[in-house]
């Protein structure tokens, strides 16, 4: 499989800190693309880039080998999407 050359540019922008969530990834390589390789239905990826607490270990961590960078990073800006949400999140009547 022939990788996509945009995953080199989403790696350096995330390790010099200019992705700081993970939505922001997609700002640079398609979703679609993103999807495919990791072997996600278009909807599912959709829905999960929203609601990144859904993803599977697993996809973050094929996700981080496709970027070849450590697991971590990817966990460090899920986790920033992940709590950006619950900030804006109203409470519930």
């Amino acid at each position: 499989m022939i990788k996509d050359k945009r995953y080199i540019n989403a790696k350096n922008l995330i390790l010099a800190g200019h992705v700081k969530t993970f939505r922001n990834i997609f700002d640079i390589i398609p979703k679609t693309v993103v999807a495919r390789d990791l072997n996600i239905g278009n909807v599912r990826f959709s829905e999960l880039i929203e609601k990144v607490g859904d993803f599977h270990v697993r996809h973050l961590s094929a996700l981080a080998d496709l970027l070849e960078i450590d697991e971590m990073e990817i966990f460090k800006i899920v986790s920033a999407q992940n709590k950006e949400g619950k900030r804006t999140k109203s409470p519930k009547k």
